[in-house]
C-alpha cells in the first residue's frame, strides 16, 4: 500500500509505503515493513533540512502510536487482549 500527500505537496511531499508478508518462519504471522520519504519543495528549500526532520520525527512517533493501536485492535479481535487505554 503506498500513499502520498496531496494538500500542500508543492510545499512537502510525503510518501508512505507498507507492505504486508508472510512470516517466512511461521505461515500464521504477518510481517509489517512501513517506510516514509520526506522531501522539501523548491520554495521552501532554505529551511529544507529542518521541514525534513521535523516531518520524520512526527512520522516516526505517529507510526508507533498507529503500530500499538493496529495490535490492540487485532489482540482484542482475537480474544487475547487488554482493553485499549487512551
Amino acid at each position: 500500500m503506498t500513499s502520498c500527500n496531496l494538500s500542500v505537496n508543492h510545499l512537502v511531499n510525503v510518501s508512505e509505503t507498507v507492505v504486508y508478508t508472510e512470516d517466512p518462519s511461521d505461515p500464521s504471522k504477518t510481517l509489517f515493513k512501513q517506510e516514509a520519504s520526506v522531501k522539501c519543495g523548491e520554495s521552501i528549500s532554505r529551511f529544507a533540512n529542518f521541514v525534513e526532520d521535523f516531518f520524520v520525527q512526527r512520522f516516526g512517533d505517529n507510526a508507533v502510536k498507529g503500530r500499538q493501536g493496529f495490535e490492540n485492535v487485532l489482540d482484542r479481535l482475537m480474544g487475547q487482549g487488554e482493553t485499549i487505554k487512551g
